[in-house]
Formats: C-alpha cells, sequence, structure tokens
C-alpha cells in the first residue's frame, strides 16, 4: 500500500507550498483591503518566518531534506521577500511620500516590484539549491539575448516608458497636443500611455511612439491656460470699436477669467474682411471646446447688438429698384408690434395712442443669449426693458455681497427697469436670461420729451411705480437690497421723477 502511495508521496511537498502560496496571497489582499488589518501583517510575516525556521531546523522530523523540502523552502522565502517589499511600499511610499504630496508612478513601483522578485528567486535558489550565481548568470544572459530579440517592440515600449517616467514631461491628468490631437493623460503602464480625447475617446498610444512626438503640454506650468479665437468682420467696421466690444464679449463668457483679461489683437486684413484674434484665459482645460464655444457665442450676440457685420464676399449684383411699399409696409407691422408691446406695460398705460406710437418709434429690439448677464445690481443706467420672447431670471444680493438670491422669472410680456428709467437709481437686481430672449429697450431719452410736454404725467408715472415697489417689497424683504417704504414712497418717487427731468413744482 505504501509502495503505491510513494509517487504520490512526493507530490505532498509540493502541495503543501501551492496552498502556503495560495494563503499567502489571500492574506495579503485581505490585510491590504482593510486598514484596520494591516497592522496585522508584521504579525502574519513573523508568523510565516517561524514555520520557515522550523522547517530548516528540523532536520529529518517533519519533512525529509531533499528537493521537495528546498521546493518548499524556497516558495516561502520568496513569499516572505514578496509580502515584506509590499509592507515597506505600504509605509514608505503610500503612507509617508504620497501624504508629503510626492507621487511614485506606477510604472516606478511596478519595476522595483519585479526587480525585487527577480533577485528573491536567484538568492532563493542559491541559498537553497547550492545553484552558482556563474551559472545562473550565464543562462539568464543567453535567456535574455533570445526574449530580447523576440520582444524587441514591446522592450523599447517599456524603455521608452521608463525614460519618460525619468524626464517626467507629462503626469496623469495633464491635457497634451500631439500627432495633430488634443488628449488628456490617464495612465502610463508598461507598454503605452492610455488618454482620453475631448470627445471622450479612449487612445492607447505606445511608449515609444510618445518618447519621439513633440509635445505641447497644456497644464504642466500652469493650471491656467491661455486659448485663441479668430473672428473675421467687414472692413468698414473702426477697428478700437469693434476690440472694445469683443474683449466685453470675451469677459461675460461662461469660463473666462477676468484676471488675467482677455486680449483682442487686430492680426491680418484680407480682401473682403478684418480678422482679429481673441486671448482669453481660463482655468479648466477639461471644458475649454466649452469655454471657447461661450466666447464664439457672446461674441456674436455683442456684435450683433453694436451693428458690426460679418464679412461679405463681392458678388456681382443687378440691381432693381426695390418695391417701397413693401419696405413701408415690414416698417409699419413692426412699428405696430413695438406699439402693441408697449401699451401692455402698466408704466406707459397712462400715455395717449400717439405718445406711446412716439415711445415705439425710439424703441430698440435686441437679442440675448442664455446666460447672458442683461442689467446687472449696482450699475447706474437708463434703460427699460420689455421682454417680447423668452424668459429672464431676477437674482438679487445684499450689500454685503452676500449671495445671490433668485427672487422673481419675468416671461413675454413682464418689463423691468422702470426704476432706473425714471428716478436714476442703480439697478437692485442683476437680471440673467434663462434662454435666448428678444427684448425691447426703451431709454430715458426717448420718454423724457413726452414728460417735458406733459409734466402732469410724471405724478401718475410715480403712482404706478410706487404700486409695483409695493407689490415687490415683499419679495425682496430677505435681502437688504430692498428699498425702504419711505424711499419708494410716491412723494419721494415723483420728486426724483421732477429733479431727473428738470421739472419745477
Amino acid at each position: 500500500m505504501l509502495q503505491t502511495l510513494a509517487p504520490f508521496m512526493a507530490l505532498i511537498p509540493v502541495v503543501i507550498a501551492s496552498i502556503v502560496v495560495l494563503l499567502l496571497i489571500v492574506i495579503r489582499r485581505m490585510l491590504r483591503g482593510s486598514p484596520r488589518l494591516r497592522s496585522l501583517s508584521l504579525i502574519y510575516l513573523a508568523a510565516t518566518v517561524l514555520l520557515g525556521a522550523a522547517l530548516l531546523l528540523d532536520g529529518e522530523g517533519l519533512l525529509p531534506r531533499g528537493w521537495p523540502r528546498d521546493l518548499l523552502v524556497t516558495t516561502l522565502m520568496v513569499a516572505w521577500g514578496y509580502i515584506a517589499f509590499d509592507l515597506i511600499e505600504d509605509l514608505l511610499i503610500e503612507r509617508a511620500l504620497m501624504h508629503r504630496g510626492v507621487s511614485v508612478p506606477r510604472l516606478a513601483r511596478d519595476i522595483m516590484r519585479g526587480l525585487a522578485l527577480i533577485a528573491l528567486i536567484v538568492i532563493a535558489v542559491n541559498q537553497i539549491f547550492g545553484v552558482q550565481l556563474n551559472s545562473l548568470l550565464i543562462s539568464s544572459t543567453v535567456v535574455s539575448a533570445v526574449i530580447g530579440l523576440a520582444l524587441q517592440d514591446l522592450l523599447k515600449n517599456v524603455v521608452a516608458g521608463i525614460a519618460l517616467q525619468i524626464e517626467r514631461p507629462f503626469a496623469s491628468g495633464d491635457w497634451l497636443f500631439f500627432d495633430n490631437q488634443t488628449a488628456k493623460v490617464l495612465e502610463m503602464s508598461w507598454r503605452a500611455t492610455r488618454m482620453v480625447t475631448v470627445d471622450n475617446t479612449h487612445i492607447i498610444v505606445p511608449n515609444a511612439n510618445l518618447a519621439q512626438a513633440q509635445i505641447a503640454n497644456y497644464t504642466l506650468i500652469s493650471p491656467i491656460q491661455a486659448l485663441h479665437v479668430q473672428i473675421a468682420l467687414g472692413p468698414d467696421h473702426p477697428p478700437n470699436q469693434v476690440k472694445e466690444v469683443l474683449a466685453t464679449a470675451a469677459r461675460a463668457a461662461e469660463g473666462v477669467l477676468s484676471d488675467p483679461p482677455p486680449g483682442i489683437r487686430l492680426i491680418a486684413y484680407g480682401e473682403y474682411s478684418v480678422t482679429y484674434d481673441i486671448k482669453f484665459w481660463m482655468r479648466d482645460f477639461d471644458r475649454y471646446v466649452e469655454t471657447r464655444d461661450a466666447v464664439m457665442t457672446s461674441a456674436w450676440y455683442y456684435l450683433h447688438r453694436a451693428g458690426f457685420s460679418l464679412p461679405t464676399p463681392s458678388r456681382d449684383l443687378f440691381m432693381h429698384p426695390a418695391d417701397p411699399h413693401h419696405r413701408a409696409d415690414n416698417e409699419a407691422r413692426e412699428h405696430e408690434r413695438a406699439t402693441a408691446a408697449l401699451s401692455a406695460v402698466e408704466l406707459f398705460s397712462l400715455l395717449s395712442s400717439e405718445e406711446l406710437a412716439s415711445l415705439a418709434e425710439h424703441a430698440r429690439r435686441q437679442t440675448f443669449a442664455r446666460g447672458e448677464i442683461l442689467v446687472r445690481q449696482g450699475d447706474m443706467d437708463d434703460t427699460l426693458y420689455v421682454v417680447r420672447r423668452g424668459r429672464v431670471r431676477v437674482e438679487a444680493a445684499d450689500e454685503q455681497g452676500g449671495a445671490a438670491v433668485v427672487v422673481n422669472e419675468l416671461t413675454t410680456g413682464d418689463f423691468f427697469g422702470e426704476l432706473a428709467l425714471l428716478t436714476g437709481l442703480p439697478r437692485r437686481a442683476t437680471v440673467v436670461a434663462v434662454e435666448d430672449t428678444e427684448a425691447l429697450l426703451v431709454r430715458r431719452d426717448a420718454i423724457g420729451p413726452l414728460i417735458e410736454r406733459n409734466p402732469a404725467l410724471a405724478e401718475g408715472l410715480s403712482s404706478v411705480l410706487e404700486r409695483r415697489a409695493t407689490q415687490r417689497q415683499s419679495v425682496l424683504a430677505a435681502t437688504a437690497s430692498a428699498a425702504t417704504t419711505t424711499e419708494m414712497s410716491q412723494p419721494n418717487l415723483l420728486g426724483r421723477i421732477r429733479s431727473l427731468f428738470g421739472l419745477v413744482g
């Protein structure tokens, strides 16, 4: 019976060694996965050392000497050494260096772990099996030459990865421009570097290609980056005026920093156009596509309101006299729509039809982009806005500069800015376009002649202002921007109107 089982008895050390190694791996993962159990790693390591010492000192008792015993002891030595290196890495790198802000690349850690494992195996084979290092070096040199020839492309990428880790031209999270594409670095492995483009497309670039490529790193030196946008306009517009409008548009775009301020440069004269360069700064490069879009969108609205047109190529045109009746009809319809919009405004309910028609002739129609600020709290202005299409949000903050609170939303037919128009008081709230909004603008110089011709109109307008202020008082009561009852009283408002428009009595 024993003779039948003799071949299998020789496998017992191998099975024991396999079980020990498996237990080592399982316990190591358990200890690393639980911060509470990490302190037990030293105890576990000490226990395995005692077990190994018992095997070494046991002689012929527990396990006979021979290759099964040597294999088991070698396996235990390699496992102990690997766990010891793992503990050193945990204490030195993860706890000491990383807590101090020192980043150790994953590739460097993998290389150190691999070299340590090879050294452990060589030392264990030499000490336990008695194999001389010279024979190991000779055999390993031959094997390395064969493997190197077979895996030269892979090794080239590994060596390039090591060089990149030493030189550190980029790190995880950096945005790079190379090979006519922009991508963010996710992770560098032994063979390649994983990146993600602005379109959320993951790409894997061999390290050798990156080591030879010309790379522009947008985020290496500073988290603040400058971007450029070119816009071509018609050649008839004064450059200084265009620069002022474009600078204001860039500052109003979401994501653009106010410091450093945007810069506008005229860079080229074309056959039918003049090209301007908008240089703006941003902090979050992950959103550079959205920020660039915001700048371009804001520029269109500001240029459109300023009356600046895009370039028009020269064409051979055959002109025919325009039908004056058609143009007059369009102007008449637009005037009727403006008059109807103003007549629905409570403030102008005291005006006669002739006065409304006169006011509509001087009203201007303007379009605002979603997210654009129409008026800002604290600014001095003289314009009333009538919403013809879209929706705006009214925000108010206290005088100490606290967070703005949304107090109202206005839509088609609503209006705001009557206090600034008639009393000269600063804006008491910020108004932001929730969606693309079209508004009818009435300035003070348009209503001034009507009040001068009819001074009694001032008293009626002050009554309307007082009523609207009373309605708004409860909404704004939570903020310090709410006006006092005395300030918004009818006599006080009437006095401001008379003083602003130069009325006597």
